[in-house]
């Protein structure tokens, strides 16, 4: 059975794959600031963006947000050479 996911977290979710299957994440060292900072600007709701690490060749960070029934919901995303999955 399949997590029903939250407006606000599809939302999320859209922003982290436009920006990172683009350019964001070619330096991994600002790509927590650059991430949080696009993040805030188009999102009316507050996000915290986890460190993100590199390790064999992948990218792995975490976004946490208070849902629309009050829930801190956490997204996982994991950057590969082929694109992101969240």
């Amino acid at each position: 059975m399949e997590k029903e996911k939250s407006y606000r977290g599809m939302l999320v979710e859209i922003i982290v794959k436009s920006l990172t299957e683009h350019y964001l994440f070619e330096v991994v060292d600002n790509s927590k600031k650059i991430l949080q900072e696009r993040l805030n600007s188009n999102l009316k709701f507050e996000t915290n963006v986890s460190d993100i690490e590199s390790k064999n060749g992948q990218t792995f960070g975490k976004i946490s947000f208070e849902d629309e029934n009050g829930l801190i919901k956490v997204i996982d995303f994991t950057i590969i050479s082929s694109g992101v999955v969240v």
